[in-house]
């Protein structure tokens, strides 16, 4: 039978618009009847302005009360790691005179002049600005001709600086990083007063933000027996636990990283506001939003990262974003002594730590660009690595978790900066092969597989259509092949969600991946930026006598891929189509 099309060529405007119905109706019950009733309430809420009368954007003066007040007012004693590199300190040194010289490293590649203290409702990328930065959150869009990519403007407003000057001043004593910290917060709280404009848009980017700043205080405040919670930054903590606990409804709709960084910054900001809050209304709504924070992190946890380990959004970089905030979860936990985790949610987080330290390549440290990838790297407690390198967010995990077979040999950074105390033993600096077994791992659930040659020079990685949630590519038997460090055969990933070229939408198809199409058709229908429909299905198998994957993929039409992944004795790859 000769393979089809879902619609054929000169299908009538009419019949594409009621085949897309059918197929958002048969979508609709996998995204889950209680998230599309979430995300309906949230627009609701938002076309109705309820949000815009329950969080009231702040009067300037209000909003900053104590504006000229430092945030940070102690500094410990300059710090001297015992075991941190020349190459990380010089890193920490280079990006802080590149803070003081007002630019930053955007997105782990790009040097913007942002300003000192920064434009903060400007896109440094692309160029063009918020046209209404006094406006509600509400009413700012996520798309613009005006800005372009509205991620551009929050990559300065997610504070990653601020762990880094944090850094600069502890390493080698110098105030003069501590004293541009409190002017950049100062400014920023000056002119994004609580609720207003494109910083306050998106509850993840709140809560990410929040969990910067902690960072920041947790490392100048490390060796001091008196921590100092000014209350600047109670007010600080207070508002963004606020607007993160307004929206969540809509962050745990989404399935994805949201819902996993917004109970985090609950959790995080709500036990430090708990701990430090000089009265006890702080401390009550610490309290409040640290126990809603963690029952919404069980559940995500429990939900969204399947037993094998695969994370719900399919993803290489996602899957590492989910790994650094699960390390500040037990940070956190850990430094304020709050209760632990169920065993669930101890043994997802393992397996997650062990799903992306498979996918590693061993001598680079990379791993797969598979799915979704928009640039992101935060909770960085080492400055000299490349963004391309996995390993340090794996081992900073497996350190929390206690796991000395997944932290490849690098040491703790958490424990060098003293946000935590050592263990009984210390790890030498030293990048090695992960203990797990590299050869052959297969995830079953979640639709990935890893398989080495004979000869250990070349690797690859299969993806298989095991699609619980939402997918973000039409990469359904995509294969990626890895030779002595390098990635042959690779996925484009995505990069911007706003571009209007039309170069994400393709990056996402079937026909950008290294599989194969019926009639060019792609394998899923588009319906919108984040959502396709009619998912595909699968069969998934390994034979570990012969060392081979079976893939086999059913579109909807009635058209069968199956992909056979073979690796030869004599180092090559055998891959068959039918």
């Amino acid at each position: 039978m000769t393979p089809v099309s879902r619609l054929q060529p000169g299908t009538s405007t009419k019949a594409t618009k009621f085949f897309r119905v059918l197929a958002l109706c048969r979508t609709i019950p996998r995204l889950g009847l209680q998230n599309v009733a979430r995300v309906a309430a949230y627009r609701t809420m938002l076309k109705s302005r309820w949000y815009r009368w329950r969080l009231p954007v702040a009067a300037t003066a209000k909003s900053i009360t104590h504006s000229e007040s430092d945030f940070f007012r102690s500094s410990s004693r300059p710090i001297t790691p015992a075991h941190i590199s020349d190459l990380e300190k010089a890193a920490i040194q280079s990006t802080c005179e590149r803070l003081a010289n007002g630019q930053i490293l955007a997105f782990g590649r790009h040097i913007w002049n942002i300003g000192n203290p920064p434009f903060w409702n400007v896109n440094h990328g692309a160029g063009g600005a918020v046209p209404h930065p006094e406006r509600h959150w509400s009413q700012i869009p996520d798309f613009s001709s005006e800005f372009k990519d509205v991620k551009s403007i929050w990559e300065i407003g997610r504070m990653d600086w601020a762990p880094a000057l944090a850094m600069g001043c502890r390493l080698g004593g110098e105030q003069r990083f501590l004293h541009q910290l409190n002017i950049w917060l100062q400014s920023f709280v000056r002119q994004n007063p609580v609720n207003r404009g494109p910083h306050w848009k998106c509850a993840q980017e709140v809560s990410i933000r929040l969990i910067h700043v902690l960072n920041a205080w947790a490392i100048v405040e490390a060796d001091t027996q008196s921590p100092v919670a000014t209350l600047e930054l109670q007010e600080f903590v207070a508002t963004h636990v606020d607007r993160v606990r307004a929206t969540l409804i809509y962050g745990i709709a989404q399935d994805n990283n949201h819902g996993v960084s917004e109970a985090a910054g609950l959790y995080i900001g709500g036990l430090w506001l708990a701990k430090y809050g000089t009265t006890s209304r702080a401390r009550q709504r610490g309290q409040n939003a640290a126990r809603t924070g963690h029952k919404n992190i069980e559940n995500r946890i429990a939900r969204l990262i399947l037993s094998d380990g695969t994370f719900s959004q399919f993803s290489t970089v996602y899957h590492r974003l989910v790994l650094a905030t699960l390390s500040e979860i037990l940070l956190w936990q850990t430094r304020l002594a709050a209760p632990g985790f169920a065993v669930i949610t101890r043994q997802r987080m393992e397996a997650a730590c062990e799903w992306l330290a498979a996918l590693v390549d061993a001598s680079s440290g990379d791993a797969p660009n598979i799915g979704a990838n928009d640039g992101a790297n935060i909770y960085r407690w080492t400055l000299a690595e490349d963004f391309r390198d996995f390993r340090p967010a794996i081992a900073v995990l497996a350190h929390r978790l206690k796991r000395p077979d997944l932290t490849m040999g690098l040491q703790d950074p958490m424990v060098v900066w003293g946000v935590v105390a050592p263990p009984c033993k210390t790890v030498p600096y030293s990048i090695t092969t992960p203990s797990i077994s590299q050869n052959a791992r297969k995830f079953a659930i979640g639709g990935f597989a890893r398989l080495s040659a004979p000869d250990q020079r070349s690797w690859c990685c299969v993806r298989a259509a095991k699609y619980k949630f939402r997918p973000a590519h039409a990469d359904a038997n995509h294969l990626d092949l890895w030779f002595e460090g390098r990635n042959i055969l690779c996925d484009g990933g995505t990069y911007s969600y706003a571009d209007t070229s039309g170069i994400a939408a393709k990056l996402k198809s079937a026909r950008f991946h290294n599989t194969v199409t019926f009639d060019g058709a792609d394998q899923m229908t588009t319906f919108n930026r984040f959502l396709y429909l009619d998912w595909l299905e699968g069969e998934f198998n390994f034979d570990s006598v012969s060392n081979t994957i079976d893939s086999k993929v059913f579109w909807r039409n009635g058209c069968t891929h199956l992909r056979r992944v073979q690796p030869m004795r004599n180092g090559s790859w055998k891959i068959t189509d039918v």
